[in-house]
């Protein structure tokens, strides 16, 4: 049964692309809680945008990092398997995404 599912091109390439498109995902949702400075990141000094009293700089979480990743897959999964292909990765990252978490909260 393996063997007939490598050599199908077309499976293969769903299986690639969900691997890529979970990975992401799950990836952008653990580490997206942290946040870095962008201005220190680059090395240049930080900007100072004040907007309504309000001292402003670029700092930003990492999940922005991966999640464009994550939907340029939803496009690329979408022009080759349709809705149907999104639909049913959607639903399985959304379901290892709560399994994740519960099993960061039992630790």
């Amino acid at each position: 049964m393996i063997h007939t599912i490598i050599k199908n091109k077309p499976t293969r390439l769903f299986i690639i692309l969900a691997g890529i498109f979970i990975a992401n995902a799950l990836i952008a949702e653990i580490i997206g809680v942290k946040i870095f400075s962008l201005e220190k990141t680059l090395g240049i000094p930080p900007l100072h945008v004040r907007i309504f009293g309000n001292d402003l700089s670029v700092n930003l979480t990492a999940g922005v990092l991966l999640w464009p990743v994550v939907f340029i897959m939803t496009d690329i999964i979408n022009e080759y398997y349709g809705m149907k292909g999104v639909r049913f990765l959607s639903y399985l990252t959304a379901g290892l995404i709560v399994f994740a978490f519960w099993f960061f909260m039992e630790q």
